[in-house]
């Protein structure tokens, strides 16, 4: 991030290009993507339809059309569609097609842009993704516009011309304004050829940290003694940063002790509540071999825990 580096910067009104006057898109980290931007290019407007936005709507547990938003899209450039989400009716022009390319234009995985394939195809998008398709007869192909938008120097392009403060989002303009390298399709091709096995490996390789990790997770909860099914395995103890299903829960008076927190009383934390009665625990201020500090950002204070 630009915000990890020195936060002042001065720079020559004469070196600053277009109507930009914002921190990030004159920040001197970024000079070589200006250059790049500067240098023989094809703006990405030039090759591509107008973007359109999609639909204003809420993705529902059942329907008749599936329904990509940001959350489908990973930080990878791929598509997984988990949790399934639908709408219960789409006009045609408002689906996917093969060879789209849909790009997420807010949201945690803003800039990053996927490919559409014949498995989404027929699908609708939700309103925070933006979808654009390669005009005829240009000399770019799909594969190398998703890899190149989704590459170190397509996303500092993005980070330098997205806008917002409170949540940043990309617009159709911007999306336009983004530079391809101006090289011809047989070098298209081979870079594409030569990141193929390397983007497989690394799958590859994130999928087998991924069962590792829950195996691991598994043999915790046996050895604690912890029946959990295991459909709800991954959500009991160890967090994924989100809920599958919207859930309500009640508590009898007498269950409550000092919390009425929301998270502190959830069913799911029932197995580990119950440690306390099979088990001799111990405090962690117990067991510390210095005080717990608590150190607070805003005032440079330090107060030692009691």
């Amino acid at each position: 991030m630009i915000t990890d580096a020195t936060n002042d910067y001065s720079v020559f009104l004469a070196d600053m290009a277009g109507d930009r006057l914002d921190f990030v898109f004159h920040h001197p980290n970024l000079e070589p993507v200006r250059q790049f931007r500067r240098s023989a290019n094809t703006p990405l407007g030039e090759v591509i339809t107008f973007p359109q936005y999609g639909l204003c709507e809420s993705g529902l547990a059942t329907g008749a059309v599936g329904f990509l938003n940001v959350q489908h899209i990973t930080r990878n450039g791929e598509i997984i569609f988990e949790p399934p989400a639908f709408v219960a009716e789409c006009n045609d022009n408002d689906r996917l097609h093969e060879g789209d390319i849909l790009i997420a234009r807010t949201g945690h995985t803003l800039g990053k842009t996927a490919l559409i394939t014949r498995e989404f195809a027929g699908f609708a998008f939700g309103s925070f993704c933006i979808r654009f398709t390669l005009l005829r007869d240009v000399q770019y192909s799909n594969d190398f516009v998703v890899r190149f938008l989704n590459s170190d120097l397509g996303q500092q392009q993005i980070l330098m011309l997205k806008t917002g403060s409170g949540k940043y989002n990309i617009n159709s303009d911007q999306i336009r304004d983004i530079r391809l390298p101006s090289i011809g399709l047989p070098r298209q091709d081979e870079a594409v050829d030569s990141v193929r096995p390397v983007e497989a490996e690394a799958l590859r390789f994130q999928d087998n940290a991924i069962q590792e990790r829950r195996a691991a997770d598994t043999l915790l909860l046996q050895q604690l003694r912890i029946e959990v099914p295991a459909a709800e395995r991954k959500n009991y103890f160890f967090k994924t940063g989100r809920e599958d299903q919207t859930l309500w829960f009640s508590v009898f008076l007498n269950e409550i002790n000092d919390r009425l927190h929301y998270l502190f009383l959830h069913p799911r934390l029932r197995g580990m509540r119950s440690l306390t009665d099979r088990y001799q625990t111990t405090t962690l201020a117990e067991i510390c071999r210095e005080p717990i500090l608590i150190v607070d950002p805003e005032v440079k204070t330090i107060f030692r825990r009691q």
